[in-house]
């Protein structure tokens, strides 16, 4: 079980060094809480295991409460001035160095009894709705849930009347593009898509081959 855990602890860190990068940040400087409830939104799809919407209030606490064991993780490593490591032994050290304070950090929430109960809440609805989806973020700096099939270069749209976005490939050959399948898109959910991109100018026309 504590195998699980670390697993899931693991790509959520990986997940959240991700969006750092891709913001220009480094991994050990506070995410705006914006973005950091986005991200959680995303990891989860904004569900909880049985299917219903997720508690905004709750799952944002326990992500905060997650990601301040990250940042205390990320601010120890960053504190080892790996940079000048050069020689094998060194980085093989290093190596060992990340390992010993990441399970620092699971030994954090293990031992804390709130600590592991915002991690499962975080895990479950992960493991339901990430399963054969991916994390990723669009090229207009979206955070997105996305096949497992998706690649660099698909499109995301919302069809006309839709609510949920999909994930499309274009085949090559003019307008036409194959369906990959449905994602979750944050700010692009419920309807939410028509307010950021208003039809008269995203509107475009195509067949699904």
């Amino acid at each position: 079980m504590a195998q699980h855990h670390r697993h899931t602890f693991d790509w959520i860190c990986e997940t959240w060094g991700l969006i750092a990068s891709h913001s220009g940040k480094n991994t050990h400087e506070w995410l705006p809480k914006k973005s950091l409830d986005a991200s959680w939104r995303t990891m989860t799809c904004c569900m909880t295991p049985s299917g219903h919407n997720a508690h905004a209030t709750i799952y944002s606490r326990a992500a905060e409460t997650i990601y301040e064991i990250f940042l205390r993780e990320q601010r120890a490593i960053n504190a080892s001035e790996w940079d000048a490591i050069q020689t094998t032994k060194a980085v093989k050290n290093a190596k060992e160095k990340l390992e010993a304070i990441r399970e620092r950090s699971m030994s954090s929430i293990l031992s804390r009894n709130a600590a592991l109960r915002d991690l499962l809440l975080l895990e479950l609805s992960i493991r339901k709705w990430l399963n054969h989806r991916r994390f990723g973020i669009t090229n207009t700096n979206f955070l997105a849930a996305v096949p497992e099939s998706a690649r660099e270069g698909d499109v995301i749209c919302v069809f006309n009347g839709g609510r949920v976005p999909y994930v499309l490939r274009r085949t090559g050959e003019g307008h036409n593009y194959n369906l990959v399948g449905e994602c979750y898109v944050d700010g692009m959910m419920r309807g939410e898509a028509h307010a950021s991109f208003p039809a008269e100018s995203c509107e475009r026309r195509f067949a699904i081959v």
